[in-house]
C-alpha cells in the first residue's frame, strides 16, 4: 500500500536573500515523503518568486493531484 504525507513549511530569511532585485524574507515549501512496499522517500517542492512559472499556490494544487494519483495507483 502506497501512503503520503505532506508538510508545509515557512523559514525566515534573515540574512537578506535578493532575488531579481526583490527581497525574499521568508522560504516556503513542501517536504513530501513517500511510502510504498516499506520503503520511503523523501523530496522537496519551492517555488521560487520571479524564477518559477508557477506561483506557490499553484504548485500546491499540481503536488496534491500528483500525490493524489500516485498515492491511488498502488
Amino acid at each position: 500500500m502506497r501512503n503520503v504525507k505532506l508538510y508545509r513549511y515557512q523559514l525566515a530569511m534573515d540574512s537578506g536573500v535578493i532575488l531579481r532585485d526583490q527581497k525574499l524574507p521568508q522560504r516556503e515549501g513542501w517536504i513530501v515523503e513517500l511510502t510504498d512496499a516499506g520503503k520511503t522517500g523523501y523530496g522537496e517542492v519551492a517555488p521560487l518568486p520571479g524564477f518559477s512559472q508557477e506561483s506557490f499556490d499553484e504548485a500546491g494544487e499540481q503536488l496534491q493531484q500528483a500525490l493524489a494519483l500516485w498515492a491511488s495507483e498502488g
